[in-house]
């Protein structure tokens, strides 16, 4: 493999990673903390950043690692505890939870503003149909998913990040208001608890899956190469 492929992958797979974490939850959550934490904001957000960026990087270096994957990791707590906790995680990172949050997220934000509240649950209806068509036609071949997700999609939502921020500093003025709810007297605990809630802790083992995967179909071999030992 040359140099200029290796680096090709790397930023690509860094590019998709980037996309993978940044979901609903992580557009959701910071703006919550910090409309809730006011003048404490920034002690919620180091704790949001303690469960939302520290313990899924760790989870992805384990993922990568690990010589048995998720199943060997889980399976450190016994087989069938580590069986449930696999299950739970692939169900609460899919249908139970994060895929719905993802529809629902990206509807109010592009669609829900334009109609009308009486045709809301029509419309939601028919966008998660075209949403998830389109999800599934993007995730027909699993072999080129990494460089879809990567070469594609990320930068276009860099591209509608950097226009919503923008737009912020722009359009809405600074303001400082105390604490609110539990974020008066705990806003550090309370920021680590929201971090969690963006589900990216128990997601990583799942995306390190893909991103394990792919990297091996692009002649990646275990050890060094995938950060994992040699036997």
């Amino acid at each position: 493999m040359s140099a200029k492929s290796h680096i090709y992958h790397i930023v690509i797979t860094g590019l998709a990673l980037f996309a993978m974490f940044f979901g609903a939850g992580n557009l959701i959550y910071p703006v919550f903390i910090g409309i809730q934490a006011g003048e404490s904001a920034s002690l919620a957000a180091l704790g949001f950043m303690a469960t939302g960026v520290l313990l899924p990087l760790l989870a992805m270096v384990a993922a990568a690692t690990s010589e048995t994957g998720i199943l060997g990791i889980s399976e450190r707590i016994g087989h069938w505890p580590g069986f449930a906790f696999c299950l739970m995680a692939f169900l609460s990172t899919g249908v139970l939870y994060a895929i719905p949050r993802v529809a629902t997220v990206s509807f109010e934000m592009s669609v829900g503003g334009v109609v009308g509240e009486d045709s809301t649950t029509t419309s939601l209806l028919v966008y998660t149909f075209i949403f998830f068509a389109v999800t599934g036609a993007l995730s027909m071949n699993p072999s080129t998913l990494i460089e879809k997700i990567g070469g594609w999609l990320t930068p276009a939502l860099l591209v509608l990040l950097v226009i919503l921020i923008t737009a912020a500093f722009v359009q809405l003025d600074p303001v400082t208001h105390p604490a609110a709810g539990a974020y008066e007297s705990h806003p550090f605990i309370n920021g680590i608890l929201e971090g969690y809630n963006t589900l990216d802790a128990i997601a990583s083992f799942v995306f390190g899956i893909i991103i394990i995967t792919s990297l091996k179909a692009r002649g990646y071999s275990r050890g060094t190469q995938l950060s994992a030992p040699r036997r």
